[in-house]
């Protein structure tokens, strides 16, 4: 049975952060099937508040599962990164239609492979599932089921939203420009992003209130 209008768009942006004191790059890969845009930019924008230079140096659109599964072309673009560390914000919702079926399980998969450490989005069914099995470790945002860095007490205002960011028993308070709760998660994967990139929470946070990426 053909899938290809239900398996529909699995899509990638790569960003490539300079390391000066070491000589290397790091690559961030973010994986979803919505608009990874918002929380790309975020991440380049708090890299450069910090004072690392980055850049975007890879994205595709529009690939369906299927041909990430049995093309080659397309697999092997997506591996030609050692992925520090990856973003997977969301699965298309029609997925999990088709979760029995062991192709596509085997498809997403190949997805979990290409990374050291992991950002997953858990407020995402299907990658919560998938995250409790993830080759790789496995860092967990979101707001309403248990994470890592989980976003608490969501409140708008005249100049935007503001959360409170709980992370390991720490909290946070948290300001972004924004009165889009999407941008909460964004917000989730940004700030995971750069901490294990190696930069101070507080310093992270500070940067939020900089930036006019929403």
């Amino acid at each position: 049975m053909e899938h290809r209008h239900i398996f529909n768009e699995i899509s990638y942006d790569v960003i490539q952060v300079d390391d000066k004191t070491s000589e290397k790059f790091n690559f961030i890969g973010i994986t979803g099937s919505e608009d990874r845009e918002p929380v790309t930019r975020l991440i380049r924008a708090i890299l450069q508040y910090l004072g690392k230079s980055s850049k975007i140096v890879d994205t595709a659109k529009n690939i369906s599962i299927k041909e990430y599964s049995y093309s080659s072309l397309t697999y092997h673009r997506a591996n030609l990164y050692d992925f520090d560390i990856r973003i997977f914000t969301d699965l298309n919702k029609n997925f999990s239609n088709f979760k029995k079926e062991d192709n596509y399980k085997n498809s997403i998969m190949k997805l979990f492979k290409v990374c050291g450490l992991g950002l997953i989005n858990v407020d995402d069914p299907l990658l919560n599932k998938i995250s409790k099995n993830a080759p790789f470790d496995a860092i967990t945002y979101g707001i309403n089921a248990t994470a890592d860095f989980m976003a608490k007490d969501i409140r708008y205002s005249q100049s935007g939203i503001n959360f409170i960011l709980d992370f390991n028993g720490s909290e946070k308070k948290v300001k972004i420009n924004s009165f889009n709760k999407s941008n909460v998660y964004d917000t989730l994967a940004a700030i995971g992003t750069c901490y294990f990139l190696g930069f101070p929470l507080n310093l992270i946070i500070n940067s939020l209130t900089q930036t006019e990426i929403f």
